[in-house]
Formats: C-alpha cells, sequence, structure tokens
C-alpha cells in the first residue's frame, strides 16, 4: 500500500452569487412587508393631516392641491391593497420570498451588503 494512502480525501466546494434582472424593489419576504405597510399607513395618515389643514386653511374652495392629495392617499391605499395580495402569495410559496420579474432569484446576503440573485 503506498504511503499517501492514510491522508484524507477532502473536497471543496465554492460557490458564486450572481445578481439577477430582479431589482431589489420587485422582490418581497415577510419581514419587508411587515415593514412596508406601517410606513406606507403613515404617509396616509400624513397625507389625511394634511388634507385636514388645507380644509381649515380654505374650507369652500377645491384646490389642486387637495386634489394632489386625494390622488396621493388613493395611491397608498392601492400599495396597501398590493402588499396585502403579495402577502397571502408569499404564504403559499415554501420560500416564503417572491420575485416578481424573475421567479428564481432570492434575496441574499452578500459581502457588500443584500443583493437579489442567484447562488451558483
Amino acid at each position: 500500500m503506498p504511503p499517501y494512502a492514510f491522508f484524507c480525501r477532502c473536497i471543496g466546494c465554492d460557490d458564486s452569487k450572481f445578481k439577477a434582472d430582479n431589482s431589489c424593489d420587485k422582490n418581497f419576504t415577510q419581514a419587508k412587508i411587515k415593514t412596508r405597510v406601517p410606513e406606507v399607513e403613515k404617509n396616509i395618515q400624513q397625507y389625511l393631516d394634511d388634507l385636514e389643514a388645507a380644509d381649515i386653511r380654505s374650507p369652500r374652495q377645491s384646490t389642486p392641491h387637495k386634489i394632489r392629495l386625494t390622488e396621493r392617499i388613493a395611491m397608498f391605499q392601492a400599495q396597501i391593497k398590493t402588499l396585502e395580495t403579495l402577502e397571502t402569495e408569499l404564504q403559499a410559496d415554501p420560500d416564503k420570498q417572491l420575485s416578481q420579474t424573475d421567479p428564481d432569484a432570492r434575496s441574499m446576503q452578500h459581502r457588500v451588503g443584500g443583493i437579489v440573485g442567484y447562488n451558483v
């Protein structure tokens, strides 16, 4: 038997992370949705407060400012509905991640921060 037969065999693996076409804004996790919903609700409350202040200043006039505030409130309410829909879709996914642009991409930690990509 050769003298080197007693050494252990070691197998090494290396992986690389590649950035996907999917942006971080189109990748959702449960934690991201749980933090985003209160932020949107806070924005809605701020716009409601601004709208109320505009009503106090000029109660009989319909200004473009009031119209713009109302449109922003509607936009944020639509965002909350979208986030709720995404949360139900997220529950069905085994990885608990949802990537809208590229379904195979996943959110990963990288040495410069988090990226959405592939671990190859």
